[in-house]
């Protein structure tokens, strides 16, 4: 009688600790897929975009935007559009050189090192030149005077430009 107890106290015990692993399961199950795995916001590229200015202050339209990654040989090309404004997002952090070409202005090269979820703002302002001339700007050398980097929305460089 004393080994018929045993057993069904064992018996007993085993259904309980099946329960119990059954419920951690589920629940375990339960967190995992309502808890996401990223955190919303968090991103691993960046952004350079800007405004491309003739001497006078005013928009450059159709202007050739190329970003080279010199690391990797890989580049990007946009156009500005109707008011000089430029964007390429999702670019992976690195040093950068922004080529900025027009017709009848000469060329532009600006270095920018983009981090992490950073968005660098350019204001580039072509100079009236031949086709072949061609302007070199180091961050580094001008102490980010023509740099501005921002986590602004893209229009907030344009508030109070009257062109």
């Amino acid at each position: 009688m004393e080994m018929k107890k045993q057993r069904n106290i064992r018996a007993q015990q085993r259904e309980r600790h099946t329960w119990l692993a059954a419920w951690a399961v589920c629940l375990s199950l339960l967190i995992v897929t309502l808890c996401p795995t990223t955190t919303w916001g968090q991103t691993s590229s960046g952004t350079i975009s800007g405004t491309v200015l003739d001497p006078g202050g005013a928009a450059v339209p159709g202007a050739e935007v190329v970003i080279l990654n010199p690391a990797t040989g890989q580049s990007r090309s946009v156009t500005t559009n109707d008011t000089g404004f430029f964007s390429a997002p999702n670019l992976v952090p690195a040093n950068y050189e922004v080529t900025t070409s027009a017709a009848g202005f000469a060329t532009v090269v600006e270095k920018v090192e983009l981090k992490v979820g950073m968005e660098a703002q350019l204001n580039l302002q072509l100079k009236v030149g031949d086709v072949s001339e061609k302007v070199v700007i180091d961050e580094k050398q001008y102490a980010n005077a023509s740099v501005r980097c921002s986590r602004a929305k893209y229009g907030a460089a344009q508030k109070g430009r009257s062109k």
